[in-house]
């Protein structure tokens, strides 16, 4: 599955650099992918654009006020985000329960779990104490 999905971004992304440089071109010609798909594709390419403009916030690492500048958060949350630390991954807010699934959501494209160690057996250990 995760091969598919490599697969597809790699095709999505020629694909756009190829009507790119076609429209760099001056060329003109009919395009078959359908006006919808490429609308979706535009607001895709928005999105991805604004995610990368905005400064990440590390879950890991972030005081309670960098927290609560993310939409949905407030104080309580930021306080229960702070608590679950280390999180492995930005998705261990949504599958240990720390932030409802619809929050997450909205969250996902802004924040990272960055590891305390570029080691990644003293991560592990971090997790294993966590866990008991």
């Amino acid at each position: 599955m995760k091969r598919t999905t490599l697969y597809a971004g790699i095709t999505a992304t020629l694909f756009c650099f190829a009507v790119g440089v076609l429209a760099a071109e001056g060329t003109t010609e009919p395009s078959n992918k359908p006006a919808a798909t490429a609308k979706k594709n535009d607001k895709l390419d928005a999105k991805k654009q604004a995610a990368a403009k905005t400064k990440l916030v590390n879950i890991n690492g972030a005081s309670k006020e960098e927290l609560m500048t993310l939409p949905n958060i407030g104080a309580a949350e930021a306080e229960k985000i702070i608590a679950g630390r280390p999180y492995g991954s930005k998705s261990w807010l949504m599958t240990r329960n720390v932030l409802p699934e619809s929050t997450y959501v909205t969250l996902k494209a802004l924040v990272v779990a960055k590891q305390p160690y570029e080691d990644s057996a003293k991560n592990a250990a971090l997790y294993e104490s966590k866990k008991k």
